[in-house]
């Protein structure tokens, strides 16, 4: 594991990184710009995405908070953080 990764921080980075990738971050950026000027639709659209999100990475939160022993409070900045990284990937 530290050959690859070099720590268990950096795996886990990885593990979210292929979380968010699974949730379709495309078509999270295509439902948003279908939704412009719909709130409504918006939020839709986020709850899809954090769905997908949560519905594949969601064990990793889980192991974040239960086992290492993060607040949540940790835990969503860490997450905020990782979700910033792959918005500002997006072209």
């Amino acid at each position: 594991m530290y050959a690859v990764y070099g720590s268990k921080a950096r795996l886990a980075l990885a593990l979210i990184d292929a979380g968010e990738a699974d949730a379709d971050p495309a078509r999270t950026s295509a439902d948003l710009d279908a939704a412009s000027g719909d709130p409504a639709g918006q939020l839709a659209a986020m709850v899809a995405s954090d769905r997908r999100l949560f519905e594949r990475a969601g064990d990793v939160y889980r192991v974040l908070t239960e086992e290492r022993g993060w607040t949540p409070e940790q835990v969503e900045r860490w997450w905020d953080e990782s979700l910033a990284r792959l918005l500002l990937r997006q072209p």
